[in-house]
């Protein structure tokens, strides 16, 4: 067999890269050698195949031209992806130079590289939500990035985030900023083959939606009126309110869905919490429970109930079977709430109760039963119960008059009476009733009259009176005039013949009358006059005296012996004097 020269092969690769301008990264085609040895080359770069004698030196290197077929060589390519040989038919036992028997080939095997890596992107952790051609992710977010190569393998995987450099991708990133994204990706494998970049846009969105309160209808700081609403407004500038939920005096949370009425609650205080989802999940349900950020939650009032109001009087006011006032009594009403201010008060004496209370009221002229509508309203339009209050004004004093007892004597336009007269008071009203009757004598002070008085004092006098009832109505003072007679007649005794002589009796000298004397008795009397006058002799029975005849008539003094007469003179009012004397009749 023919001796053949030992060739070393040497392969020579023309080179070029490719620089990604804004990015400013290059990829350079290239041979790759992995540590197993294994040669991958690239398979659009072109090839030329040099032959030396030394596996160092290439001073003496020579490069092969084919003269079968020149036009596919220098350069040469390699014809398919993947595993390619260079061979020679012939082995040749490298120590006795020999063909190898049996026949056996000798290969150079190289692998052809021209594909670019193929890198996918996978998202971590986050929640996502898409919504027509956007995507959202939420917090958390990872993105983890992975190439394959299925000849030399992948050399880096570079990055980009928001238009920022290029920078190789060694662990997942962590996207924590907020608002849109935009990633570019790609890969070089070993020989130089470069992935086209991939671009992807998305929103990162990891704040929680804003959640607000409003209140329609009448409200006063967090007092809401019955009529109100409470309405919960969530937006959020990313990914979208998803659900928003509330819940009443820590019970269960529920869905809102609609604005929710103050006619709902029981009246008195609440709390109310509340806090929205959004499409990829951020919420403030941190917020919601004991702990609850005052943002999230809203302390208020439903004040269902109108204010109570009280009536009450001040000045002239008397209560009986039903009360009684004058028109110089004040009313006063007064309303509270419980929680919230007054607004108004309205009176009046018809169902309308249209006027508008400030300050206390003086009743008027108005006369008779009467009925006071009223009733308040607190700020948040909450009317209160209506009231009616009753009563009579009495506005009419009462009417007095004097009575004058026995006894009595009306002489000369001028009444005459004794010390012994009772005089009475009698006074009436006929709404509150009296309170007290007042009198004074002779302009001195008034004093309260309870029951009939005597006058003892002689002569003319002024009686003043009036009554005051129940509500300090006051009776014009009315005056009586009478005159007091508090003296007796004065007793005249006359004999129509003077005394014949004395005698004694008992060391007493009295005088001595004939048996034919006649007896006169009179009597006179300053004020109203004797009226009547008696006489009894001797202790006997009191005889009207009708005249010196009569007695003589009677015989009453026709017999000799020592009498004792006694004279009783009474005027027109009952006023009497006693007079006694003795004497003798006498024949002799």
């Amino acid at each position: 067999m023919e001796k053949k020269a030992f060739l070393t092969l040497v392969l020579f690769i023309s080179l070029f890269s490719t620089t990604f301008a804004q990015e400013n990264i290059s990829s350079e085609k290239k041979t790759y050698k992995a540590d197993d040895g294994t040669l991958f080359y690239n398979l659009t770069t072109p090839m030329y195949f040099w032959i030396s004698t030394s596996p160092t030196d290439n001073t003496n290197d020579v490069l092969l031209k084919s003269s079968t077929s020149p036009q596919y060589s220098n350069p040469m390519y390699l014809d398919m992806e993947g595993y390619n040989t260079l061979r020679t038919d012939y082995a040749v036992n490298q120590t006795t130079k020999k063909v190898v028997v049996p026949q056996t080939q000798v290969r150079y095997e190289i692998y052809a590289d021209g594909s670019a890596p193929v890198t996918t992107s996978s998202y971590l952790i986050a929640e996502k939500y898409k919504t027509g051609t956007v995507q959202y992710y939420g917090k958390g977010l990872e993105i983890n990035l992975k190439s394959t190569d299925p000849t030399s393998g992948i050399e880096n995987i570079y990055y980009s985030l928001n238009g920022a450099t290029f920078q190789k991708y060694t662990k997942p990133l962590e996207i924590n900023s907020q608002g849109e994204v935009k990633l570019k990706y790609f890969a070089l494998d070993n020989c130089g083959n470069e992935e086209k970049v991939h671009e992807s846009t998305f929103f990162v969105d990891n704040t929680p939606p804003v959640t607000l309160k409003q209140i329609d209808g009448m409200q006063v700081g967090n007092v809401l009126s019955q009529k109100a609403t409470i309405s919960l407004v969530s937006t959020d500038n990313l990914s979208g309110v998803k659900a928003t939920y509330y819940s009443i005096d820590g019970k269960k949370a529920e869905l809102y869905t609609k604005p929710l009425s103050a006619m709902l609650f029981f009246g008195g205080e609440h709390t109310l919490t509340y806090y929205s989802i959004d499409n990829v999940n951020n919420n403030n349900i941190s917020n919601f429970g004991e702990n609850t950020d005052s943002k999230f939650s809203f302390e208020f009032v439903v004040d269902k109930d109108g204010p109570e109001a009280e009536l009450t009087f001040t000045g002239d006011q008397y209560t009986a079977k039903q009360l009684f006032v004058s028109s110089r009594t004040k009313f006063e009403i007064k309303a509270t709430d419980t929680y919230s201010k007054i607004e108004q008060i309205k009176y009046g004496y018809t169902i309308e109760t249209n006027e508008t209370y400030s300050s206390a009221v003086t009743i008027g002229e108005k006369n008779g039963l009467t009925v006071l509508n009223y009733f308040a309203q607190d700020e948040i339009g909450n009317i209160g119960k209506k009231y009616q209050r009753a009563f009579f004004v009495d506005n009419t004093e009462p009417s007095s008059y004097i009575e004058i007892g026995e006894p009595q004597f009306f002489h000369r336009d001028t009444l005459f009476i004794n010390p012994k007269t009772e005089i009475k008071i009698v006074s009436s009203d006929l709404e509150s009733g009296l309170a007290k009757v007042e009198y004074s004598i002779d302009g001195a002070a008034y004093q309260t009259y309870s029951s009939s008085f005597k006058i003892d004092k002689a002569g003319y006098h002024k009686v003043s009176f009036k009554g005051t009832d129940n509500v300090n109505n006051v009776e014009v003072a009315k005056d009586s005039y009478i005159f007091i007679d508090n003296l007796s007649p004065e007793i005249y005794v006359n004999f129509s013949i003077e005394p014949i002589r004395e005698e004694t009796k008992n060391g007493v000298a009295y005088p001595v009358y004939p048996t034919y004397s006649k007896l006169y008795l009179s009597a006179t009397d300053k004020s109203t006059g004797e009226e009547e006058i008696y006489f009894s002799v001797n202790g006997g029975t009191l005889t009207k005296y009708a005249g010196a005849d009569k007695i003589t008539a009677a015989g009453l003094l026709s017999k000799e012996q020592f009498y004792t007469l006694k004279i009783v003179a009474k005027d027109k009012l009952g006023n009497e004097n006693e007079k006694t004397i003795n004497f003798f009749i006498s024949k002799k």
